[in-house]
């Protein structure tokens, strides 16, 4: 899936032990592609595995593997980013994205979440920076991501804690409050209710299978 700047969007993985990646990028790394990604939106994000080009996976996968490493380099970064792009966007169908209207806020509230969700932050901390009611706030997570504050910003957390549970050897603790967790016991409790296993059985399983594909 696709998700175009500044444009509503939310996600589930509901089968048990379900891998994924969330790859977040300033519109500065899109080069020739940032006109389209900015003033347009595709009628359907969700480009299906038969028709994904074998580059893609290739590209999210060394992305990952970059962003983890000692010696990142944003111009490898944007590289790869570029690919995805280029082998995303001919297989999307492309609209002219309405006035972002009374998007403004709601695009406010993801914007400081997605930069923030490290750190200790409360519906009232949001609600403060974007210049809007608690219960203003509230509602846009209700009637616009259909979840609650909470389960929004543990989605952050947890898509961040499943790419350091697969590619790093961070322990359990180091990672908990890297994902902005406030206890080991809470990052458990959360992990395994979303999830459906323990943070060290879904790093175990994901390591069996990566050897099971060798």
């Amino acid at each position: 899936m696709i998700t175009f700047p500044n444009t509503m969007h939310a996600y589930n993985a509901p089968e048990e032990n379900a891998y994924y990646s969330m790859i977040i990028c300033h519109p500065r790394l899109f080069g020739d592609y940032l006109n389209d990604l900015m003033h347009s939106a595709p009628s359907s994000p969700v480009i299906r595995a038969p028709f994904l080009h074998k580059d893609i996976p290739y590209a999210i996968n060394r992305l990952t593997e970059e962003q983890q490493s000692d010696a990142a380099s944003h111009g490898v970064c944007r590289a790869l980013i570029q690919l995805i792009l280029a082998r995303a966007m001919p297989l999307l169908k492309l609209e002219e994205r309405p006035s972002p209207g009374a998007l403004d806020l709601p695009s406010r509230v993801i914007a400081y979440i997605s930069g923030n969700f490290r750190q200790p932050i409360s519906l009232d901390d949001v609600a403060k920076q974007v210049g809007a009611s608690k219960c203003h706030v509230s509602r846009i997570f209700s009637s616009k991501l259909h979840t609650d504050f909470h389960s929004y910003v543990n989605s952050f957390r947890l898509n961040l804690a499943q790419n350091l549970l697969c590619n790093t050897d961070l322990d359990i603790l180091t990672i908990s409050q890297e994902c902005g967790f406030e206890n080991q016991r809470t990052f458990n409790r959360v992990f395994q209710r979303q999830c459906h296993t323990t943070p060290s059985q879904y790093r175990m399983d994901f390591v069996q299978k990566k050897k099971l594909s060798i």
